[in-house]
């Protein structure tokens, strides 16, 4: 079955089970400041769960486009894209009363899901399995969703999980609820979320005045799992672009591959849409996906992005108006993207030149090499390859125990030796305490160097910070420092970390907070200035994330006396996507 034939059988099916079949949203967003992107089906239906009276229609059916960047750095593997299309269904305002052509909830969502996969896609249901939402200690376990799926005929394995089966809200409040996942060979392919609560700023849950079903799925996953294919890159969406940029490659490996074709696709359906590369927020995300594609292309020595992307337009044109129209301007964006970007790279290759001058050990260390992929943005594989033209090694080795430790410290966290108040290493305390690093040094930037941490909190809700300072902060500079830790946000900047002598780390600058205790051998963690320079240098015991455009917007909450001569600002990072997947 051709991935046309799926989105055509899952349009009809839906719209004779009463939807109304609804354009797709912009890929930009316009009235929903809490995400860069459109990230999921139902982002531009938020408001009728509230409020079904304005929604088109009580059920909706859509397949949209979305971007997430999230795991850009696992694009490349077997199941993740930046860009995918989204089949969708919907309904809004259930209020628990069953109507033929009104809203819906568990038991027709669920029912209509078995049937369409089983019976219109021919699914055998061995390969299938499903999960619910098991409960927690603030909410219950979805129990109805587990009898109707345990009603389901030849549906036989069934699983309860926490957390990842209960979705939302997007934001810090809204509809939310807990959500049916149904797999194809482990393969997750469709996510009923059934919004049922409405959680506020405090935490709390409450039932929803109105009930829906917002249930979202990928294209690309469930055509390679209906065509038996081992990844998303084999199936027919994807396949034909793979077969184009290795037949053009002279040194093709798999997952260079995949990136080129991941990210020039992505960036064709941004450039489509009005977004243009540059220095800010989601205008950076775009130049990042082009600077990867153009990087994974010169690893294997392919160049003809504007044939792959104009290859891309040929099919999407037929479901898109946006790509069909502008797909000429985009080849045009890109190219001069390209253009600056390999100049860029010229400062890389500059710094390796200079390390390769300034020893003859033969050998680019691994901290060298490191810093060359983490300040300047220079690829391991170009730096190996430019070192064996002058007959030098890398110690590639040493490099990935380097990034290993560095990825690991930024999201899974290391031991807890950071003494100023992190309560846990979950993702969003993760991101405070990196938020928390930009504001002191945005701080001194705006008030002076006499600025200095003195005491600090760390929580998933919020960060808090004590800074010595003799007088209360202006509103104005308040507003300068939280514009300039956003400012350093769009910009996507390294935060590096390294071990060394405490004494070492105080000459070279970083900061240590007063009044602490350090060992003689300390942790470092640096932000770095696209020109090299340093934004913020800190000893701290993490974790921290990569960089800082993993980080949403970023608002002061309140400043106030903490005691005389120091004052205290709490703060928050609004995430700026919720997954729904």
């Amino acid at each position: 079955m051709t991935h046309q034939e799926i989105r055509q059988k899952y349009l009809d099916y839906f719209k004779e089970a009463h939807h109304v079949e609804v354009p797709p949203a912009s890929l930009v967003p316009d009235n929903d400041p809490s995400v860069l992107f459109t990230v999921a089906g139902m982002q531009q239906f938020k408001d009728y769960y509230q409020h079904p009276q304005n929604a088109p229609a009580p059920r909706i059916v859509t397949i949209q486009p979305c971007i997430r960047t999230i795991d850009i750095d696992e694009v490349g593997d077997d199941t993740h894209n930046t860009v995918f299309e989204m089949y969708g269904h919907f309904s809004f305002g259930y209020t628990g009363q069953d109507t033929p052509d009104g809203p819906y909830f568990k038991k027709q969502a669920l029912t209509m899901a078995w049937d369409f996969l089983t019976n219109v896609l021919a699914i055998d249901k061995n390969r299938i399995r499903a999960t619910y939402f098991g409960g927690d200690e603030k909410r219950p376990t979805d129990t109805e969703s587990k009898e109707l799926l345990q009603s389901l005929d030849g549906l036989s394995r069934i699983e309860g999980y926490g957390n990842e089966n209960f979705w939302g809200p997007v934001g810090d409040e809204g509809p939310c609820g807990p959500n049916v996942e149904f797999y194809i060979d482990d393969v997750e392919v469709w996510n009923s979320v059934f919004n049922e609560y409405y959680k506020d700023r405090d935490g709390n849950y409450t039932k929803a005045e109105y009930r829906g079903v917002d249930m979202g799925g990928g294209l690309e996953r469930l055509a390679a799992a209906i065509q038996g294919k081992p990844t998303v890159y084999d199936s027919d969406l994807l396949s034909p672009y793979i077969t184009l940029v290795r037949e053009n490659s002279n040194n093709y490996n798999e997952r260079h591959g995949r990136i080129v074709t991941d990210h020039v696709k992505a960036a064709l359906f941004l450039i489509s849409d009005g977004v243009r590369p540059g220095n800010k927020t989601r205008e950076y995300i775009l130049r990042r996906l082009i600077r990867r594609a153009v990087r994974a292309g010169q690893t294997i020595g392919f160049t003809k992005y504007g044939q792959l992307m104009e290859s891309f337009a040929s099919m999407y044109g037929q479901y898109y108006e946006t790509i069909k129209n502008n797909y000429q301007e985009a080849i045009t964006v890109f190219d001069a993207e390209q253009t600056k970007f390999l100049k860029t790279l010229d400062s890389g290759t500059t710094q390796l030149e200079r390390i390769i001058t300034a020893s003859d050990n033969g050998e680019i260390s691994a901290e060298q090499a490191f810093k060359l992929f983490d300040t300047f943005g220079f690829p391991i594989e170009l730096t190996s390859e430019l070192a064996a033209e002058k007959n030098w090694t890398v110690d590639l080795t040493g490099f990935q125990e380097l990034f290993n430790k560095h990825k690991d410290m930024s999201r899974a966290g290391m031991e807890k030796i950071f003494q100023g108040g992190l309560a846990d290493h979950n993702p969003q305390t993760v991101a405070h305490h990196t938020a928390h690093h930009l504001l002191l040094a945005s701080l001194r930037h705006i008030l002076g160097g006499h600025v200095v941490q003195r005491g600090s909190n760390v929580t998933s809700e919020r960060l808090r910070i004590d800074v010595s300072h003799p007088e209360k902060i202006t509103e104005e500079q308040l507003k300068m420092a939280e514009d300039l830790v956003n400012q350093k946000i769009a910009e996507d900047l390294p935060v590096i970390s390294e071990t060394m002598d405490r004494d070492k780390a105080l000459a070279s600058g970083a900061l240590a907070e007063f009044g602490t205790k350090y060992p003689k051998e300390v942790t470092v963690y640096s932000i770095i200035e696209q020109d090299g320079s340093v934004f913020s240098r800190e000893l701290c015991g993490g974790p921290h994330v990569m960089s800082t455009g993993e980080l949403g917007r970023f608002e002061i909450l309140k400043e106030e006396g903490s005691s005389a001569g120091v004052r205290r600002i709490r703060a928050r990072v609004v995430p700026r996507t919720s997954s729904i997947s």
